[in-house]
């Protein structure tokens, strides 16, 4: 093994986990104001693209999900064309502060502006709540999924705004989110975002595995996440985590749909056909995938075969 790949392993090695004990409530947010000062906004760097996106998310979002923003969009900061920060951005919650390249593009901007609508600070008890994740000095979970989401929902809403760079942008966790949200439902899933609530996402994950199996799924795409940024910094890169890692997340989620639809066949809510297509489908989707190991392939086979019976 070479050095890179050691340090890689001893820095996964030591990626922590969390319990779902540790699992924090959601936070209760006051919402301090029930509309954006357009005029302050006006006077921002990058007022325009401030009053088109707070017009493009209150047409999309549900007003009960806005708190946050509404929170944070009237008192926030912005330091545009940032020295240290080239062509990208950077929410930071405990600020409430947006610093912003000086050669980002729009869409860039768009996915701060996400994480601005979706973030709580607890300053009291110094917690960070973004989006599907909880931050502590102890801490982090959901970063992954909160980064996928944030890009999802910036390519879904701003697609017009779509350059290259956010085409490559947290790839495999916006593929990720796109199934999440097949399963779940964009409702649900919007809401447990902009309201902060990772415990929300865990309860729903819930209902087609354990708590304790939807805090790992989290854990394994933050995992992934995690192991892209290191083989990014470490060009020489011999592990094969990061694949591992996906194909072990949608594979949950992959199970996760089959035990849905299952319920709804004993609901009588869908035909056995129906259930029996997907599965065949699912089967045939995971045995083309060559990236599978024949073991791991033959194991989720088989407990997807058992909802056939």
């Amino acid at each position: 093994m070479s050095e890179a790949s050691k340090r890689v392993t001893n820095l996964l090695t030591h990626f922590k986990s969390v319990s779902i004990d540790s699992i924090i409530p959601a936070p209760n947010i006051k919402r301090n104001y029930n509309n954006v000062d357009i005029d302050y906004l006006m006077f921002l760097p990058l007022g325009k693209d401030l009053i088109y996106f707070t017009e493009v998310l209150t047409e999309n979002v549900d007003n009960i999900s806005l708190t946050n923003y509404y929170n944070n969009i009237n008192s926030f900061n912005i330091d545009f064309n940032h020295r240290y920060i080239v062509n990208i951005g950077e929410y930071r919650p405990a600020e409430n502060s947006i610093i912003i390249g000086k050669k980002a593009n729009k869409d860039a901007i768009y996915h701060e502006l996400l994480h601005l609508a979706s973030s709580y600070y607890d300053k009291k008890s110094d917690i960070i709540y973004s989006g599907f994740s909880q931050c502590t000095n102890n801490s982090n979970i959901g970063f992954g999924l909160t980064e996928g989401y944030t890009e999802y929902l910036n390519q879904t809403y701003f697609s017009d705004y779509t350059t290259e760079r956010s085409k490559y942008t947290y790839t495999a966790e916006v593929l990720l989110c796109t199934k999440l949200n097949a399963l779940i439902g964009k409702n649900k899933l919007n809401s447990f975002y902009f309201n902060s609530n990772l415990p929300g996402l865990i309860d729903e994950l819930a209902k087609y595995s354990t708590k304790d199996e939807a805090v790992k799924f989290i854990e394994t795409v933050d995992y992934m996440t995690c192991s892209q940024f290191i083989s990014n910094m470490i060009p020489v890169f011999e592990g094969n985590y990061f694949i591992d890692s996906f194909i072990n997340a949608l594979d949950f989620i992959l199970l996760s749909r089959v035990k849905k639809l299952s319920l709804a066949y004993e609901n009588e809510k869908i035909t056995y056909d129906k259930l029996v297509d997907f599965i065949d489908q699912a089967i045939l989707n995971i045995q083309e995938n060559k990236y599978r190991k024949e073991k791991s392939t033959n194991e989720l086979k088989q407990k997807i075969l058992e909802y056939k019976k």
